[in-house]
């Protein structure tokens, strides 16, 4: 037999987590919208397909000062995530890629299909070669270059091929490709063996190795060159992942000292308050069904395959146009949860009164007094949000169905209409 308490404790708890779980989801797809931090993704990601690392970047030991130099050029990245005149640059000038964009702010296409990328970098490759651009102008070196070049400005060949790109116009490297005068395979060969678009070493390294596996076959090349991206796209969604949980481990704890959720204090209210207990886990009932509804409209795979991005792309675009709805109804449940523990008088009142902060104390020494009550429980709620709201959901439906099991087997005691009708949800 089961503890109905500790049951309608543990059920209370998981449904608070599951509000402010939602809450913190919202907030993060109104953060990932206005940041185009999926977009910023795929940046990265393509980045490390067709972008060569740094000299000093290259299989360095983990140390406090490699990091430091890593969260460094994170944040030069976000600022400037593309280089001009490299191969990357090239590929997200292509119109093929450029045109994905939503407008001028966000440019940069958050997701693109395999064929997209594959069908841009062999348009890319049998393009006109920077050599045959050289010797059309006359193989004249611009006078820019030439004086960086006497100055030292310009120190390596890499700094070189970055320099001529930026004179070249996009426009010129795209000339029309005539299948009945020219040989694909023959085009994408001789730029790949002579590196006439100036490819960086291991990016070209990487795309002549594809080149020979597919026996020089165009159409096979491509596969490969899809294969390759969906392999990174996989890794790509684990970044993203990793990226989003660490951002709701800050909107976590955000809400819960926004809310004053100290998880450690709402269990000793609900440990010791019977009827706070019974009144939070009949809501938790009640509002399953349609906190389901929300739930899975959260349950989305950040860098998707190809068959599922449509309907990704469908659901988000639904919730964010909800998105303000939504939060605003689970605001109102987040009251509704404070009023039943009593928590959102009490705030209210010590803010009116000038007990939340201390009264006779600088304003610095009472929110430090106010952060020390309840940062170990704002903390525990952050980490518990920072798991997501499908397995707080999850956990619940499940909760709820051994709650129901156990009142059915002990003697006179009704399941409720709401209880009841749970069973066709979560059995």
């Amino acid at each position: 037999m089961f503890d109905n308490a500790a049951l309608d404790v543990a059920i209370g708890l998981i449904f608070i987590f599951l509000i402010y779980s939602l809450l913190a989801s919202i907030l993060l797809e109104i953060v990932a919208k206005m940041f185009s931090l999926r977009a910023r993704n795929l940046v990265r990601a393509l980045r490390r397909m067709l972008q060569d690392e740094p000299a000093d970047g290259k299989a360095r030991n983990p140390t406090p000062w490699t990091w430091l130099i890593e969260f460094g050029r994170d944040i030069l990245y976000f600022f400037r995530p593309i280089q001009k005149g490299t191969f990357l640059s090239r590929f997200y000038e292509a119109p093929s890629i450029r045109y994905l964009g939503e407008n001028s702010i966000r440019s940069k296409p958050s997701y693109i299909y395999p064929t997209t990328f594959s069908q841009t970098i062999v348009q890319l490759l049998r393009s006109r070669s920077l050599a045959e651009h050289s010797s059309q102008a006359g193989s004249q070196i611009p006078d820019s270059i030439k004086t960086a070049l006497q100055t030292g400005e310009i120190k390596t060949s890499e700094a070189l091929m970055h320099a001529l790109f930026k004179t070249i116009d996009p426009t010129y490297l795209s000339a029309p490709f005539d299948s009945r005068m020219q040989s694909e395979s023959e085009m994408i060969r001789n730029v790949l063996d002579n590196n006439l678009l100036l490819v960086e070493p291991d990016t070209l390294k990487q795309l002549r190795r594809l080149f020979q596996d597919a026996r020089h076959d165009t159409i096979q090349f491509r596969i490969l060159l899809e294969r390759w991206f969906d392999e990174t796209m996989q890794t790509a969604g684990a970044w993203y992942q990793r990226q989003a949980q660490i951002l709701l481990i800050f909107i976590g704890f955000f809400l819960a000292y926004q809310f004053n959720v100290d998880i450690i204090a709402i269990t000793k209210i609900l440990s010791k308050d019977k009827k706070a207990r019974e009144q939070l886990v009949q809501m938790a009932v009640s509002r399953q069904d349609e906190y389901e509804q929300l739930v899975d409209q959260l349950k989305v795979v950040p860098l998707p395959d190809t068959n599922q991005r449509k309907k990704l792309i469908t659901r988000l675009d639904t919730l964010t146009r909800q998105d303000l709805a939504i939060k605003d109804s689970i605001r109102k449940d987040a009251g509704r949860v404070q009023d039943i523990l009593g928590m959102g008088k009490q705030i209210r009142e010590s803010r009116n009164d000038g007990t939340l902060w201390g009264k006779g104390k600088s304003w610095i020494g009472s929110w430090w007094d106010y952060m020390k009550r309840g940062f170990f429980g704002w903390a525990l709620t952050a980490l518990a949000v920072s798991l997501g709201a499908p397995f707080w959901y999850d956990l619940l439906s499940k909760l709820i169905t051994v709650r129901r099991m156990v009142r059915k087997d002990e003697p006179n005691t009704p399941v409720t209409t709401a209880e009841s009708r749970n069973l066709t949800i979560v059995g």
